[in-house]
C-alpha cells in the first residue's frame, strides 16, 4: 500500500474502537505550530527591542568605561546569535502542512524537534554565557558607584535571576514543549507504522 495515503483514509479503514480522533492529532500539531510562530514573533520583537535599548544606554552613557562597551557588545552578540538560530525555524514552521503525505509531515515535525532541541541546548548555552558575562561587565560602572556591600548584593541578585532563568525556567519550558511535540510525533509514527503493515 502507498505511504502517500492520507491520515483520514487510514482512520476510516480501521474499526471504530481503534480509531483515535485524527482531527484531534492534527489540531494539536497545528496548535503547537501556532505556538511556535507566536513565540518566534515575540522573541524577535523583545530581543531586538532589548538590543536597541542596551546599545542606546551603553553608548550614550557619559564617560562609558571599556567594560560597559564590551558588556554591550557581548549582550548584542548574545541576542543576535539567538535570533539567527531561532529564526531558522521559520521556514520549517511555515511549510509544515498536515495535508501532505504522512511521512513528509512526520519528517517535518521531527526536523522541527531536532532544530528546537539544538536551539534549547547549544544556542541557549551560548546565549546565556554571553548574556551573563555581558550583563556583569555592563554593570561594573554603576556598581563602582555603590558601596561594596550594595555592589555585592546587586551582583548577587543579578546572578540569582540569571541562574533561576537558566536552571529552572528554561528546562521547565523545554520539557513542556518537548512533551507535546513528542506525543504528536509518537502518534504520527504509530499511524505510519500501521500504514506500512497494511
Amino acid at each position: 500500500m502507498s505511504t502517500e495515503m492520507d491520515f483520514k483514509a487510514l482512520w476510516n479503514k480501521q474499526p471504530i474502537d481503534a480509531k483515535p480522533d485524527i482531527k484531534q492529532i492534527t489540531m494539536r500539531a497545528e496548535k503547537l505550530k501556532r505556538i511556535f510562530r507566536y513565540q518566534l514573533v515575540i522573541t524577535n520583537v523583545v530581543l531586538l527591542a532589548t538590543a536597541a535599548l542596551v546599545i542606546h544606554v551603553g553608548f550614550t552613557m557619559d564617560k562609558a568605561q571599556m567594560t560597559t562597551k564590551i558588556g554591550v557588545i557581548l549582550e548584542v552578540i548574545a541576542y543576535l546569535t539567538y535570533l539567527i538560530a531561532y529564526n531558522q525555524l521559520i521556514p520549517l514552521i511555515l511549510k509544515t502542512n498536515p495535508e501532505i503525505s504522512n511521512q513528509d509531515y512526520l519528517n517535518q515535525l521531527i526536523t522541527i524537534k531536532r532544530k528546537d532541541a539544538f536551539l534549547n541546548t547549544v544556542i541557549t548555552n551560548i546565549y546565556f554565557a554571553c548574556l551573563s558575562l555581558g550583563v556583569f561587565l555592563f554593570m561594573v560602572q554603576p556598581v563602582m558607584r555603590m558601596t561594596p556591600v550594595w555592589g555585592i548584593i546587586f551582583y548577587l541578585i543579578i546572578g540569582l535571576c540569571l541562574a533561576f532563568t537558566f536552571f529552572y525556567l528554561r528546562p521547565y519550558n523545554i520539557r513542556k514543549k518537548q512533551k507535546t511535540l513528542n506525543d504528536i510525533i509518537a502518534r504520527l509514527e504509530q499511524i505510519n507504522g500501521q500504514l506500512e503493515t497494511e
